[in-house]
């Protein structure tokens, strides 16, 4: 996998960490699933797929 793909999937999975159990505000959360749901739109992929391939 080369580096841009590596850097993107590492940063959906930080946005997908920005939950209000994790002190976000409902705002910064809400905001944070729109990129997320965006970048993986731009890119074709799934969260599936952005989970199967993060690192042990």
């Amino acid at each position: 996998m080369d580096a841009k793909r590596s850097k993107l999937l590492e940063r959906i999975r930080q946005l997908c960490g920005r939950t209000v159990d994790r002190g976000f505000t409902e705002a910064e959360a809400l905001a944070a699933a729109e990129k997320v749901s965006a970048l993986l739109d731009e890119n074709d992929l799934t969260l599936d797929e952005v989970e199967i391939r993060s690192p042990p």
